[in-house]
């Protein structure tokens, strides 16, 4: 009977999960089980957020190529698209292998008509203000494959005057 109902109580709350009370109120009946909402609550934002992360750092690849005498860290940036980049908001994000932040610089190029970055271009850029974090900048030195750069897209627009719809929560 018990498997029974923890198997309901999950189905239950798996169909509740917009409405977070109701499903904490069916499992405080069960105090064992009390935790379990917020935990498949949490779980299913974790993927979702997760989940556009990685689709806005699929447009824009990061590389790590050097850190120069004035010790500013150089990247190239690859467009991945298959079009022109006119203008492009979003930011550069540091982060160890484990996934834990390091750094984040916001980023806009906003020139309209002018081209940011052909299909497949590689430029090479420096990361505003890492140059203000020196333990970050130590770690690089030390291991730089210890470290993955990232460019996370927040709104694209194209030469042709499409853009990026789905880079934004709604």
């Amino acid at each position: 009977m018990k498997k029974l109902t923890v198997i309901l109580l999950l189905v239950t709350c798996g169909l509740l999960l917009d409405r977070q009370l109701t499903c904490a109120q069916e499992a405080g009946k069960f105090r064992k089980f009390a935790n379990i909402p917020r935990q498949i609550n949490h779980t299913y934002l974790l993927t979702q957020a997760t989940e556009l992360q990685t689709h806005r750092r699929s447009f824009i690849d990061v590389q790590f190529k050097r850190i120069d005498e004035e010790g500013l860290v150089w990247v190239e940036i690859i467009n991945l698209t298959n079009r022109d980049v006119d203008d492009i908001r979003g930011g550069f994000r540091v982060e160890d292998k484990q996934g834990n932040y390091l750094f984040s610089s916001g980023y806009t190029e906003a020139v309209p008509g002018s081209v940011f970055l052909r299909s497949g271009e590689r430029k090479d850029f420096t990361i505003f203000g890492l140059k203000r974090k020196p333990k970050v900048i130590e770690m690089i030195k030390k291991t730089p494959k210890s470290v993955n750069f990232y460019f996370e897209a927040r709104e694209i627009f194209y030469m042709d005057g499409s853009k990026e719809d789905t880079l934004k929560r709604n």
